[in-house]
């Protein structure tokens, strides 16, 4: 227990440096206080498994819930049937695992489970904080992320992003800057965005383009280096990055990931995009640090087997 309370105090160092927007939010959290207490009252093993089980337990039917709706959603259209219904049975026996004791090594998988589910509690923390974090309404750049197009007309998703971006713009105090390549549109995203602000009353002169980003993480890295370009007090400046609030939570781990102490303002979206998009916004958070979460998979696992 000494060695699980050691862990947890570190990651909550790490989360707590990044203002508790990382992976390892709820994970630390979690895990300090479980250790705190069991070391404090010398907990049953029993106990202490007991409520291992109800965590793993209820994180896995919510994301059992999710696969379900997507697999739903694949279903209408007959696409990656396959996968969905292995990732659901997948968790269907990780349920009967932490139920019944399934197998010789079950404390192994159980251990593994909780590192999984404390790392979705994560995800779902983080986005909490930045939905309901006060945010600044002055800042010297306004960054949105481009995405999906079709022909030359950008997707919903995106007119949400251009439209919350517009409620920060002041006119000559503020520069914005659209982010985003030639993908599956006719013209880079980007351009078709500087479109859209201008036929909404943007000035021209207020706007530069960052024309060649083909996913997030060389969002932040090519506007990084065009606001250094641009300015030289760059290290001063105020920056907001805005995309739509499944996107918001990634995209704040990116910019801690680069340094980068930027403002990430979420954008509404319908119940449909949020749900559908959950998983892979996890998976891809999971592999900014995926050496880092393998590790500390086997190593949290490894413990709670030996101690329960």
């Amino acid at each position: 227990m000494y060695t699980l309370l050691l862990i947890s105090a570190i990651l909550l160092i790490i989360a707590a440096t990044d203002n508790f927007i990382s992976m390892f939010t709820a994970t630390s959290i979690i895990l300090f206080v479980l250790s705190t207490v069991s070391l404090i009252f010398n907990l049953q093993t029993t106990v202490f498994l007991n409520i291992i089980i109800a965590i793993n337990v209820i994180t896995d039917l919510f994301v059992i819930t999710i696969i379900s709706y997507r697999l739903y959603q694949k279903a209408k259209v007959k696409a990656n049937i396959l996968i969905h219904l292995s990732a659901i049975i997948l968790y269907i026996t990780m349920i009967a695992i932490n139920l019944f004791k399934i197998f010789d090594f079950y404390k192994y998988i159980i251990g593994m489970n909780l590192y999984l589910s404390l790392i979705v509690l994560s995800n779902l923390l983080g986005n909490f904080i930045i939905k309901h974090k006060k945010i600044a309404t002055d800042f010297d750049y306004i960054v949105v992320l481009g995405g999906s197009m079709k022909g030359i007309e950008l997707s919903e998703l995106i007119k949400q992003r251009m439209i919350k971006s517009f409620s920060y713009y002041k006119t000559n105090k503020n520069i914005f800057i659209f982010s985003g390549g030639k993908s599956n549109g006719d013209i880079e995203e980007s351009v078709a965005m500087k479109n859209f602000a201008v036929e909404n009353n943007i000035q021209d002169t207020d706007i530069l383009l960052e024309k060649l980003a083909m996913n997030t993480m060389q969002n932040i890295e090519y506007v990084r280096n065009l606001i250094q370009q641009q300015d030289e007090n760059y290290n001063s400046k105020k920056v907001c990055v805005i995309t739509n609030n499944f996107h918001a939570y990634r995209t704040k781990l990116i910019c801690n990931k680069m340094k980068v102490n930027w403002t990430v303002i979420p954008a509404e979206s319908n119940l449909n995009s949020k749900i559908n998009t959950y998983l892979i916004e996890l998976l891809a958070a999971i592999y900014l640090n995926i050496v880092l979460h393998i590790t500390l998979l086997i190593i949290i696992a490894t413990i709670i087997a030996r101690f329960v």
